[in-house]
């Protein structure tokens, strides 16, 4: 009987190690990059019988889509690491390739200002009679640019890090599987990019990590897209 258990507990251990093993990386900003490499370091050199390269899907959103694409081009996370800090054959990660105003954001709305400041003026008059102000500011909340900044300089940088690091910016050509995860504007749904689709990584990461109001919406065929944290961090 006893040796009977045995057998079927060996066998249970079995049919879970056959098992896909997933890495799902949430988002964070550039601190979250920072504290995930950091932790994925730790990590590797904790595990015996494998390494944070071994998985065999990579789910990223937000910041966690680069780390994630990254991880699934074979690379370290002490790599990584030294890769955005210029310690290898790549340029340091800079202030521009995150910050990068979206001047026809800007543009646009100094356009719209004129007629914008006349309908204030209009509706000021209006509201301060009726005793209630929320009317104008509206109005003047339109003179704001949709967007601060794009995320141009930031798919750029990617894509050239990559590259220069020896990896693919195209999801079919990775041995791991890799799914970034980001919003669709339409509908407010979740968009999976993996290698079903024909669009290059590090333009899925510019749209996953696209943060309303702070960066413009990401347009992919067609699509805009925004940042995979507005429908959830973590896409387990």
């Amino acid at each position: 009987m006893e040796k009977e258990q045995r057998a079927v507990e060996k066998t249970a251990v079995e049919k879970t190690a056959v098992g896909k093993k997933a890495l799902v990386l949430a988002g964070g900003g550039v601190a979250g990059i920072a504290y995930e490499l950091g932790v994925l370091h730790a990590i590797d050199r904790t595990l015996l019988d494998m390494s944070v390269n071994d998985f065999d899907i990579y789910v990223g959103t937000s910041a966690g889509a680069t780390v994630a694409a990254l991880l699934a081009n074979g690379f370290t996370p002490g790599k990584i690491l030294q890769a955005i800090q210029g310690e290898r054959e790549t340029r340091p990660f800079l202030r521009r390739d995150l910050w990068h105003f979206d001047i026809g954001s800007f543009w646009r709305a100094g356009r719209r200002a004129p007629g914008r400041l006349w309908n204030a003026g209009q509706r000021y008059w209006r509201d301060l009679r009726d005793g209630n102000l929320f009317g104008t500011l509206w109005v003047l909340l339109d003179l704001l640019p949709a967007s601060l900044y794009d995320s141009a300089n930031l798919e750029a940088y990617v894509r050239e890090l990559i590259v220069t690091l020896g990896g693919s910016n195209k999801f079919e050509e990775l041995e791991r599987d890799l799914h970034i995860i980001a919003t669709r504007l339409d509908t407010g749904q979740r968009a999976v990019f993996n290698r079903d689709g024909r669009v290059p990584i590090s333009q899925a990461i510019a749209a996953s990590s696209a943060v309303p109001g702070l960066y413009k919406p990401v347009r992919l065929n067609g699509i805009d897209y925004l940042d995979g944290g507005v429908r959830g961090n973590a896409s387990i």
